[in-house]
């Protein structure tokens, strides 16, 4: 039973109580509009009609209201027990001092007291203040409860009866599916026939995900494509519950779009180009969470604006993947071309020595005044000798092993790996085979037995842009030195040795060989040295 009072005193909550021993239903007095004091409470009892047994219960709920009939947060009200008009502890309230919360609620447990001998069915009246000094004009709102004595069959409760729909009726994960309890109704005359007897006044959701809400009508949204079993628990002012329930299969959320732009629209080699994936949305319900960038020459990035400097020309895919908080995504692809632009280009140019070299010798090439494009530098140097070799650096060394005139080709490569290749030189190679000299001279011209003898190879020779660099002697007395093969060093110097011959007189053959310094080309000669 509940009233929604806002002028009644204390005592006419005790004269309306005074007579419920001998009624089994009290009506509720009609509603009323705000007061002049712009506060007004409503008590409410679940059940209203308990034994009184020491142990059975009813749920007290204060509701308050402001001036505008808005739930009112945060009201001080004070409980407390009347009986035939007077105060006093007949059974126990879980709380005397309340609190209403953001709904404007508060509430507390009367338990029924313990049977008193030879005494009938009774009333009791639990009335609710509010307390302070914002509400010393408001008065008590009351609500009775019926005690019966233990042993008394209470009247059956009609069961109430839980039903509810939702729409989208095939939702989406992440979209908002509406719940509407609203017709439920608070008791039933058979398992699916509404009656007026009794009011919903509570409705308790499970969404079968984790979550729960209260309420008539609800919305909620669940994460994943799967089926969840839905329940909805009704009770009703006497406090008897129903349950119902239903499956709610959710298909995959709404996919997110991808799509972006990039600047300049034409870029060159070099440039900077920036990425712009704004233009993506999510699917309803949806936010993007990441957005993962390939270039389309191996790179990958990350973010919603990046940007990047592309190091050759070239046709490059570019992709966007984006991926929403569920973990759905979706691709775009876009072509972005790179020109070379004429000032980035770079420019190969080498010079070689010696300018007549002959065959097998050294070759000298250097590429040090090749030059880069404007914003850039040299990565690399390949070299095509013209005769099938080839070699890499910015300076080489090569001996042609045959005469001819050579087509030499420098290719030079910069860091954005746009490439330059020089014009064709020509290195025309001489046959120097018969061009190398063996020769020596001796002093004295006539040695003594074991005086010291003093040989000069300067009077060898070889064609130009070679040297000699090996020396082979052979003293003709079983003696040999030099820097050829196994052969000792010789005394003195190699290309200037000393020998002493010893024993008795006699003439010598003595034999140079020398070598260039490809020690490719050799030549020989002999001279006769006679000691006295």
């Amino acid at each position: 039973m509940s009233t929604f009072l806002r002028r009644s005193s204390v005592a006419v909550a005790a004269a309306l109580l005074a007579g419920a021993c001998t009624v089994h239903k009290s009506e509720t007095p009609a509603l009323t509009g705000p007061s002049e004091y712009g506060l007004s409470v409503r008590v409410t009892a679940v059940p209203d009609s308990i034994n009184q047994d020491g142990a059975s219960q009813s749920a007290i709920v204060a509701s308050v209201y402001d001036a505008s009939g808005q739930p009112k947060a945060g009201a001080s009200l004070r409980a407390d027990i009347s009986v035939g008009g007077v105060i006093q502890d007949f059974g126990q309230l879980s709380a005397k001092t309340l609190v209403t919360g953001s709904d404007g609620k508060a509430s507390t447990i009367y338990t029924a007291p313990a049977a008193v001998s030879g005494a009938g069915a009774t009333s009791v009246s639990i009335l609710v203040t509010p307390i302070g000094t914002d509400y010393q004009a408001a008065s008590s709102q009351a609500v009775a409860i019926r005690l019966s004595p233990p042993g008394v069959i209470l009247p059956v409760t009609g069961a109430p009866l839980a039903k509810f729909a939702f729409a989208p009726a095939a939702p989406n994960a992440k979209s908002p599916v509406t719940f509407d309890g609203t017709t439920s109704c608070g008791s039933t005359d058979t398992t699916s026939a509404c009656t007026t007897t009794s009011k919903v006044v509570t409705y308790a959701w499970d969404f079968g995900d984790g979550t729960t809400a209260t309420g008539a009508v609800v919305s909620h949204a669940f994460a994943l494509q799967q089926t969840y079993s839905v329940a909805l628990t009704v009770t009703n002012d006497k406090g008897a519950t129903a349950t119902s329930r239903q499956n709610v299969v959710t298909a995959a959320g709404l996919l997110p779009t991808a799509n972006f732009t990039f600047s300049p629209a034409a870029p060159n080699v070099g440039d900077t180009v920036y990425f712009d994936g704004s233009l993506s949305t999510p699917g309803a319900g949806h936010t993007i969470a990441s957005y993962a960038w390939t270039s389309g020459d191996g790179t990958v990035g990350t973010g919603i604006a990046p940007s990047y400097k592309f190091l050759k020309p070239g046709n490059f895919t570019v992709s966007l993947k984006v991926t929403d908080e569920a973990g759905q995504s979706a691709i775009t692809s876009k072509q972005v071309a790179i020109a070379s632009s004429a000032t980035a280009l770079p420019t190969a140019t080498f010079t070689f020595s010696p300018t007549g070299p002959g065959v097998n010798q050294n070759v000298f090439f250097n590429a040090s005044q090749s030059v880069a494009g404007a914003g850039h530098t040299l990565a690399g140097y390949a070299w095509d000798f013209g005769d099938g070799n080839s070699a890499s650096g910015v300076t080489a060394t090569h001996a042609y092993a045959r005469s001819g005139t050579f087509n030499v080709i420098l290719v030079v490569t910069d860091e954005a790996g746009q490439k330059a290749s020089s014009s064709p030189v020509a290195v025309t190679v001489a046959n120097t085979s018969s061009q190398i000299v063996a020769a020596f001279v001796f002093s004295p011209t006539d040695p003594a037995v074991g005086q010291t003898v003093n040989f000069d190879s300067t009077p060898s020779s070889t064609s130009p842009g070679f040297s000699i660099t090996g020396y082979a002697w052979d003293f003709g007395d079983g003696t040999t030195c030099g820097n050829t093969g196994s052969l000792a060093a010789c005394a003195g110097s190699n290309a200037k040795p000393t020998h002493a011959y010893g024993g008795a007189a006699h003439t010598w053959v003595v034999r140079l060989t020398v070598t260039d310094n490809n020690n490719s080309q050799s030549a020989t000669t002999t001279v006769n040295v006679t000691t006295k």
